[in-house]
C-alpha cells in the first residue's frame, strides 16, 4: 500500500477517449510517469496513448494468465483475485505502483483493460478516484472495426462489457462521468471539471484547447434507435448514461446508482 498519496484511475471501453481525457490529467498536476515509462504509438494514435508501458503490462499479464486478452474478456468468477497462482504477480503490481507513485501526492494512469481488471488492483492503491470514459457505443465499435477489423457486433459486445464493468467496479467510490463526444465538443469544460474533482485548480483554457481537438472524432454515428442492429442491453445503458451525464460530467450519487443498477442489468442479459 502506498501511504499519502492519491491515484487517478481512468477507465473506459476502447476507442473512447481514455487518451484524450487522460492527457488533461497533465496540466492539472497528476503525474502520469516519465517520458520513458508512456506508450508511444505515432501509428495508433498520433496524439499519444497516455498509457504507463508497467502498469499496462501487468494488466496485459493478467488476462492472459486468465486465459483472455483484451478483445476475449474473460468471465470472472467470485474470489477470482485470491488466486495463489496470481500472487507473484501480485507482488510485482505491487512493486510498479510504488516506483510509479514515489515522491508525488498526486499520479495516476490509464489502461482500458483495468476496466474489467480492477478488483485485482483495488487493494494495491491508496487513496483513489477514478474518471470513466464514455462513448456512444457504435462509434466506439466502429473505431475498433477500422483499426482491428473487428465485426460490429463484437465491438459492441465489447462496449457493454467493458463499460458496465468499469461502472459496476466503481460503484460507491469517488468518480467522474465524462463522454468523449462532450469533451471534444468543450475540451475547457471536460478539463475545469476534472480539476474541480481533484480539488486542484484549473489550468489556463489554452492547455485543453491544445490537447483535444475536434479532427480527433473520426466516426460520428447516427443515433441509436435509427435502424441499428443494437443488442437492447447496450441501447439500454447507452440511453440511461446519455440522460444523466452532462457536458462537465457526472459526479451525483443519486444518479450514479441508477446507472449502477442499469450497468449490472445490462451486463447480466449480455449473453455468454
Amino acid at each position: 500500500m502506498i501511504d499519502r498519496s492519491r491515484a487517478v484511475c481512468v477507465l473506459g471501453m476502447h476507442r473512447s477517449g481514455t487518451s484524450a481525457i487522460t492527457s488533461l490529467l497533465e496540466p492539472i498536476g497528476v503525474h502520469l510517469g516519465a517520458l520513458d515509462d508512456l506508450r508511444d504509438d505515432a501509428a495508433g494514435d498520433p496524439h499519444g496513448y497516455w498509457e504507463h508501458r508497467g502498469l499496462k503490462a501487468v494488466s496485459e499479464d493478467l488476462l492472459h494468465r486468465l486465459g483472455a486478452d483484451w478483445h476475449r474478456p474473460p468471465i470472472l468468477a467470485d474470489g477470482w483475485t485470491d488466486d495463489p497462482s496470481l500472487d507473484d504477480l501480485r507482488a510485482h503490481a505491487r512493486r510498479v505502483v510504488a516506483a510509479h507513485a514515489r515522491g508525488h501526492a498526486l499520479w495516476g494512469w490509464k489502461d482500458p483493460r483495468t476496466s474489467i481488471t480492477l478488483p485485482f488492483w483495488k487493494p494495491l492503491l491508496p487513496d483513489v478516484r477514478y474518471v470513466v470514459c464514455l462513448r456512444h457505443p457504435v462509434e466506439a465499435a466502429r473505431s475498433l472495426e477500422t483499426r482491428d477489423a473487428l465485426p460490429l457486433s463484437r465491438g459492441l459486445g465489447l462496449w457493454l462489457t467493458y463499460t458496465a464493468s468499469a461502472l459496476i467496479h466503481t460503484a460507491g467510490e469517488p468518480r467522474l462521468l465524462l463522454f468523449y463526444e462532450d469533451a471534444l465538443t468543450d475540451p475547457v469544460a471536460a478539463m475545469d471539471a476534472l480539476a474541480a474533482f481533484l480539488d486542484r485548480p484549473a489550468p489556463p483554457a489554452d492547455e485543453a484547447i491544445r490537447r483535444i481537438t475536434p479532427d480527433r472524432r473520426h466516426e460520428r454515428a447516427p443515433a441509436i434507435d435509427a435502424g441499428l442492429e443494437c443488442p437492447d442491453a447496450v441501447r439500454a445503458l447507452f440511453a440511461v448514461l446519455r440522460a444523466v451525464v452532462g457536458p462537465r460530467g457526472l459526479r451525483s450519487a443519486a444518479a450514479g446508482a441508477i446507472v449502477d443498477a442499469t450497468a449490472s442489468a445490462a451486463l447480466a442479459a449480455q449473453p455468454d
